[in-house]
């Protein structure tokens, strides 16, 4: 018995077709894949953004307060700033006046009696000395530590901005020096 050669090629177009097929769906998969994630990034860079923004100008808040301070007579009440609502002294005015006169200690107790056991902590949101809002941003600042020297003090700043949300937030360390 002898076997015969198909020379019919009809069927390899087919496989060939569906194959290409394949291949064209699973790159169109493929480039919808990468612009969803492309439009995630680019939602929680700008939230970062905004929140780093808001950041920045708790710290424009803070260094003004700081400078009030420091031309003031230490027995004046503190002045904080006038152009924004809902500013809250979450610490209490002894405490934070503590902190931009007397340098930090092994124990926060000792030279900031007037604050809570979480004042040098550097979570921003335990126990912060401001706390307002900004925007569509909750923002903490926290005086972490005070540094003394003889023309100067230097204060370690930690703010941190958080969408309402909670969708997005920043967080920044300042190093500040004012003169005395």
């Amino acid at each position: 018995m002898r076997y015969k050669i198909l020379n019919d090629e009809r069927g390899i177009a087919l496989i060939t077709t569906l194959l290409m097929v394949v291949i064209g769906f699973a790159v169109v998969v493929i480039l919808l894949l990468l612009v969803t994630q492309g439009v995630k990034v680019t939602g929680i860079e700008q939230r970062y953004a905004g929140s780093l923004e808001a950041a920045k100008g708790g710290t424009d808040l803070i260094i003004n307060t700081i400078k009030n301070a420091a031309l003031s007579d230490p027995t004046d009440p503190l002045v904080l700033p006038t152009f924004v609502e809902n500013l809250n002294l979450e610490s209490g005015e002894p405490c934070i006046k503590e902190k931009l006169a007397k340098a930090t200690s092994a124990s926060p107790k000792v030279n900031w009696p007037h604050c809570s056991d979480y004042a040098a902590t550097s979570d921003p949101t335990q126990n912060p000395d401001l706390i307002f809002d900004l925007s569509s941003h909750h923002l903490h600042i926290k005086i972490i530590d005070t540094r003394d020297t003889t023309s100067a003090y230097i204060y370690t700043i930690k703010i941190r901005a958080e969408e309402a949300d909670a969708m997005g937030h920043a967080e920044i360390s300042v190093l500040y020096q004012q003169e005395r």
